[in-house]
């Protein structure tokens, strides 16, 4: 057995994705070990005639634990077309060069009437429900890879009791009309907004494609059109109400970009305390 070298990155784990096409020639590869987790053998999932190395590696989750397969074949053609696809909250890097520049993982668009978000479990975009009021989001929505809301998010509010336990969310504007969700993009963060939902912090970050042109001058939440965050700030305060009811949301304030930066980091430091290292 070759010596240790380096063990699988983060897309060599999580949902699998369907691979249809002939084995791959056989390439030797190093497999790392000893791995601490329990190992057992099993068919390797590229078509290859050798047996296969799988840990079952215990993740903890806010909702309890589950196990992650971990492949680790010794003919496996490292540049074949992946068999798994990264998780996009866990196995995502938060971006090129947080917390200015992130990684966006959007799970909504502006041509959206229904509510999809990230199912944390399994990593796939879900149907939430269809939104009941005729409100439609200003922008592109989605969250921040490797970001939880929590103790210390919670901190840089006056009023919030806690933090709402889920990833960061993140707003990004881009001047051409993007349609597609389930997707990932660099976004640079300029400011966000402080909500408080039901006593959590819920901040939501602003952020501009980071390499649109059009916003290339825009530095800091007060470059923007003033309309543009009064649209954001009204669709957070009702998108969520049912015609007839009340909500106990509320805007506590927005800030600028070194806020944001703040904000982001926290949540950084949050998802380490939460999950761990990865």
């Amino acid at each position: 057995m070759a010596a240790p070298t380096a063990m699988p990155t983060a897309s060599q784990y999580s949902s699998p994705v369907a691979a249809s096409r002939a084995a791959p020639t056989p390439v030797p590869i190093a497999i790392p070990t000893p791995i601490a987790d329990p190992l057992f053998l099993g068919s390797c999932p590229s078509g290859c005639s050798s047996l296969t190395m799988i840990s079952q590696r215990l993740v903890s989750t806010v909702g309890g634990n589950r196990r992650r397969l971990v492949i680790v074949c010794p003919t496996l053609d490292a540049t074949s077309l992946p068999l798994f696809r990264s998780h996009p909250w866990h196995g995502l890097e938060t971006g090129p060069e947080p917390p200015g520049l992130v990684t966006a993982y959007i799970e909504i668009t502006p041509f959206d009437v229904i509510k999809y978000e990230l199912d944390k479990e399994s990593g796939l975009l879900k149907v939430d429900r269809p939104q009941q009021s005729s409100s439609s989001p200003p922008t592109l929505y989605g969250l921040v890879p490797r970001t939880f809301c929590g103790a210390n998010v919670a901190a840089l509010s006056q009023v919030a009791e806690r933090a709402d336990g889920d990833p960061l969310d993140i707003c990004v504007f881009s001047e051409r009309p993007i349609s597609n969700s389930d997707i990932i993009l660099s976004a640079r963060v300029i400011g966000g907004i402080r909500m408080i939902d039901d006593g959590e912090a819920d901040d939501k970050i602003v952020a501009v494609l980071g390499n649109d042109p059009m916003y290339k001058q825009v530095e800091d939440l007060e470059d923007l059109p003033r309309l543009l965050l009064l649209r954001l700030e009204h669709y957070f305060s009702t998108y969520k109400q049912v015609p007839g009811t009340e909500l106990n949301v509320e805007i506590e304030g927005h800030y600028g970009r070194e806020g944001a930066h703040e904000v982001v980091s926290a949540a950084m430091a949050d998802y380490q305390e939460t999950f761990g290292a990865s």
